[in-house]
């Protein structure tokens, strides 16, 4: 016959308890998940460039298939947006489209970018980088920092 010891329980075994089951239940009760943005990563004038992107702006976003017409979003539109979102940051004053490159984005089928550099007009080292997916969202890229060996 096997004896069960029954100990007593601390208040310590009852928070280390509920610390750890309480979030799981207030995740499950409240009906969200936590949703990680997708990362894109791209090179533009030999930059290595990072791009976070929430999966509801690309489902968002119209597909396109280039055998079967144009893009669903011309460059007119995109340098449009871009001069909207820039003349709303202040740090991005001066700054014009310098460059613009239609990219798929590899982990959704059918759905595409453009990837728009802007820069100063006179030749300073101002520049910044967004993304502009076909349902007119432009969002920030950023320069990913070189390692340091």
């Amino acid at each position: 016959m096997r004896t069960v010891c029954i100990r007593r329980v601390t208040p310590w075994v009852i928070f280390l308890t509920l610390s750890i089951l309480m979030p799981a239940s207030l995740w499950a009760r409240s009906g969200q998940s936590a949703s990680w943005p997708l990362e894109i990563f791209d090179v533009m004038d030999n930059k290595q460039l990072v791009i976070f992107v929430r999966d509801e702006d690309i489902a968002k976003s119209p597909q396109w298939q280039p055998a079967k017409g144009g893009p669903a979003m011309g460059i007119a539109s995109v340098i449009s947006k871009v001069n909207q979102w820039v003349a709303q940051d202040i740090r991005l004053k001066g700054l014009t489209v310098h460059e613009i490159e239609l990219k798929p984005i590899k982990q959704h089928k059918n759905h595409w970018y453009y990837l728009v550099h802007l820069g100063e007009t006179h030749h300073s080292k101002k520049t910044s980088y967004v993304a502009v997916l076909f349902s007119g969202k432009v969002v920030p890229a950023m320069v990913k920092p070189v390692s340091i060996k």
